[in-house]
């Protein structure tokens, strides 16, 4: 008789929760958002560091408009895979939007570290420096991504405001 695997077991439930997780995506995908992350925290009940359940509830979360609970959940799927391009960039552009830009730079400068040819995470750079007051660094990653991209509108447009005279504050005539 052979001796049990005791890799088997894990190797079933992984596949178990994975199985979970489609249904999940399918049921978000169809507008069962609550069903989908009810689905996402049974899978995370058992495995809490599953990253691509902390991501779909992040997704969740966003189409819900919580945006701050979306940012914990994808920080979450970043911490157990941060070698996730997209999700680095999607995580900083959430942080853009939220008002946390140097969260937003550094998750952006990940993304583009990890995948140095996506314009879009440039762009999203681009835009996060010029709200740091970084236009010339902006100006380099809109450079960059018409190198990259060169029918990209975004880029066009972000470069295109950062050349521009600079806004100078009118000062008072007291």
């Amino acid at each position: 008789m052979k001796p049990a695997n005791p890799f088997r077991p894990r190797r079933a439930l992984e596949a178990g929760l994975d199985a979970v997780l489609e249904t999940a995506q399918r049921a978000h995908e169809r507008g069962r958002g609550a069903y989908a992350q009810r689905l996402c925290e049974q899978v995370l009940a058992l495995e809490p560091l599953h990253a691509a359940a902390w991501r779909l509830r992040s997704v969740i979360a966003e189409d819900d408009d919580r945006l701050m609970d979306a940012l914990m959940c994808l920080r979450r799927a970043l911490d157990a895979e941060p070698d996730r391009a997209a999700w680095q960039h999607r995580y900083g552009a959430m942080c853009r939007r939220a008002g946390r830009l140097a969260d937003a730079a550094a998750a952006l400068r990940t993304a583009i570290r990890l995948r140095p040819y996506r314009a879009e995470s440039m762009v999203e750079l681009g835009m996060v420096l010029v709200a740091m007051g970084g236009r010339d660094d902006a100006e380099y990653w809109a450079a960059r991504a018409l190198q990259i991209d060169p029918a990209n509108r975004d880029a066009r447009a972000l470069l295109e405001f950062v050349v521009a005279e600079p806004h100078t504050p009118e000062v008072d005539a007291a």
